[in-house]
């Protein structure tokens, strides 16, 4: 498939001004005991469970439009109620 073309589908289709969806996916708040990864809005904190542990990433200083963290986490004690599961890459 033609790249120009899938663009175009994404962007009339599914997406709306400022890239996001046309009907949201809605919020990933459902506590997954396989899922690792949560992000909190409220204060831009990434967190990650292990061993039932959690542990807060702190946000770093980036020139990069992407979100960066510490890769460290520092254990905490449970974080609030406003986590989003995250996806990292």
């Amino acid at each position: 498939m033609d790249w120009k073309l899938w663009q175009e589908f994404l962007r009339k289709g599914i997406l709306s001004r400022g890239r996001q969806l046309n009907t949201p996916l809605g919020l990933w708040l459902k506590r997954d005991s396989d899922w690792t990864w949560y992000f909190s809005r409220k204060d831009s904190t990434l967190w990650s469970i292990r061993s039932d542990i959690w542990h807060q990433h702190k946000q770093v200083d980036s020139s990069s439009q992407a979100l960066m963290f510490s890769e460290l986490g520092i254990p905490e004690t449970p974080p609030h109620e406003d986590l989003e599961m995250a996806i990292i890459i």
